[in-house]
Formats: structure tokens, C-alpha cells, sequence
């Protein structure tokens, strides 16, 4: 899988965003993210399996296994909803 669109991902004021660029028919908005979901998305720019963003999140994060495949499968919920992945 990874991310349909180009994303711009800016901090404003501390709150992180993604904007989808060139998303003209399915997606309008921002994305509202914490640190581990933008990088989760960062790393969604190439396209990779679940398993091998886990193995990427743990190179990054003092976390569990189980909790970076949680975060991640939370994101990429958010991500099909607004159909910004390609599958």
C-alpha cells in the first residue's frame, strides 16, 4: 500500500497537517496528525506492507510491536476512509 496522493505536511503552531496535494475528486480538507501519524504517512509516500512499516516504526519508536501495528492500523483506517491509499 501506499499513500494515493502527494502529501505537503506542515507544522502549524505545533499542530501537525497534511494537506493532499492534487486530490481534486476524493478528498477536500487537512489532516490533523500527531508525530507518529505523520510519520507513519511519511513513510507511506513509498509503497510497503504493513508489516514493513511496523519494522520502520520500531527503528523510530520505544514501543511494542503491537502498539505500532495499533497506531498504524488506526492511521491507515483514516487513510481508506478518505481514500487516500492505494491498495
Amino acid at each position: 500500500m501506499k499513500l494515493k496522493y502527494e502529501m505537503n505536511i506542515v507544522d502549524i503552531g505545533g499542530d501537525v497537517m497534511a494537506l493532499p496535494i492534487g486530490s481534486k475528486d476524493d478528498f477536500h480538507g487537512l489532516l490533523r496528525l500527531n508525530s507518529s501519524a505523520a510519520e507513519i504517512v511519511k513513510l507511506l509516500e513509498t509503497e510497503m506492507t504493513e508489516d514493513e512499516l511496523v519494522s520502520a516504526l520500531e527503528k523510530k519508536y520505544d514501543a511494542t510491536p503491537e502498539q505500532l501495528r495499533d497506531s498504524a492500523r488506526k492511521v491507515i483506517g483514516i487513510l481508506r476512509e478518505n481514500k487516500l491509499l492505494c491498495e
